[in-house]
């Protein structure tokens, strides 16, 4: 996942290299269930990295700011038991993983060396979240995450799993990517506090090295040999983007005229723990101005769960600039945050069921959403994402 997110001044003077993308007034969070990668739908590590990949260049292809991994709780008996016995999924060790995402605590049961590994011969049992939504967020955010910030980002248990991800080529549409060279003067980066050994004397006269830490920091990793050298301090272990010329940090939009919720490069991730927290833990300030659900993932078509979602009014790219144009009259630079739920409905109600007792008055999860967008029957999650975003657009 990402790393601490705190608030910096930026400087906002300009920089003699503008980006030519456009900053789009309709912000979109897409919000995915765990169960996509479950066994039913990805087998090994090599096929849940290649979900993870497609829902991630969807996203960038279009300026998505957000996605949410629904953690879905006690769903299809297919998909909320898993097995992974595939040797592919731990190549180095050749150990057998197997995990329940019905188990009490969520945690995944190891084989003894894993165990030992990963957490000192200890489970950790204080995760609210499972295997399946930690897995897929952490994918996610590697693929948004420059090479040389990942070691940085990512704890060390986690890394294991980008074997595949390493080899998949750099996802086209990044921020910086097809931009006017922005990358020239931009670049992401990691605060780190430079170590310094410092001298003092003890009361027996002797001198003795002591290390300080700090909070603060003036240097940043951007991936050279040297770090650069900031002219204020800022918090330390913090993702931020850098103005190379001015060696100041800037917004991600002023770099590149991009920027995803809480002032993220590319998008931001977060694993929604509930269905209520799909919608309550909004990355933006204001939270969503409509909700759209999509129907993919039922690959067996289940008649009962789809007509409980169809008596919903249809949305489509005209109902969105409808939105727009509402509130153009009210405010002529308000912009439109849109939440796209996708996701068999099934997945819908047992999340909504989890909760039910805590949204007084909402009878059923169609209450929660303004509309659907249509598409093709059987879609898988990763494609139902892609052809929804194209048809909003």
């Amino acid at each position: 996942m990402s790393t601490e997110e705190t608030p910096i001044e930026v400087s906002t003077e300009s920089q003699s290299r503008k980006p030519s993308k456009k900053t789009s007034r309709v912000q979109y969070t897409l919000c995915v269930p765990s169960t996509c990668i479950s066994n039913a739908n990805a087998s090994n590590l090599q096929q849940v990295t290649h979900v993870a990949y497609q829902i991630a260049k969807a996203a960038c292809t279009y300026n998505v700011g957000e996605i949410v991994v629904l953690q879905v709780p006690n769903g299809d008996q297919k998909e909320n038991t898993t097995t992974q016995t595939s040797q592919d999924y731990r190549k180095e060790s050749g150990t057998k993983r197997t995990f329940s995402l019905d188990d009490e605590d969520n945690d995944i049961t190891m084989t003894e060396s894993e165990s030992t590994k990963s957490t000192g011969n200890k489970k950790n049992k204080e995760s609210p979240y499972d295997h399946s939504s930690m897995l897929l967020a952490t994918l996610l955010q590697f693929f948004v995450t420059p090479p040389y910030l990942v070691k940085s980002t990512f704890k060390k248990d986690m890394l294991q799993h980008f074997s595949y991800a390493n080899k998949l080529p750099k996802i086209s549409t990044l921020p910086f990517m097809n931009n006017n060279r922005v990358y020239d003067q931009y670049k992401e980066g990691l605060t780190v506090y430079k170590k310094k050994q410092q001298r003092e004397k003890t009361s027996s006269g002797k001198v003795k090295k002591t290390k300080k830490s700090l909070n603060t920091t003036k240097f940043v990793n951007i991936g050279e040999d040297k770090l650069l050298e900031l002219a204020t301090e800022v918090p330390t272990n913090v993702r931020v983007t850098v103005n190379l010329k001015t060696q100041t940090i800037v917004s991600p939009i002023e770099a590149y005229n991009s920027i995803g919720a809480k002032s993220s490069f590319g998008y931001h991730v977060r694993i929604a723990k509930s269905f209520i927290s799909m919608f309550t833990e909004s990355g933006y300030p204001d939270g969503y101005d409509s909700s759209i659900y999509i129907n993919c993932g039922d690959y067996f078509l289940n008649s009962v769960a789809s007509k409980s979602y169809q008596g919903m009014k249809e949305v489509d790219s005209a109902s969105i600039n409808e939105q727009l144009l509402a509130l153009k009259g009210k405010n002529a630079k308000a912009g439109l945050n849109v939440l796209i739920v996708c996701g068999k409905w099934l997945n819908m109600i047992a999340s909504f069921e989890d909760c039910k007792s805590e949204l007084e008055g909402v009878t059923s999860p169609k209450e929660m959403f303004d509309g659907f967008c249509e598409i093709p029957s059987g879609t898988r999650v990763e494609d139902g994402a892609l052809i929804a975003l194209t048809k909003l657009n």
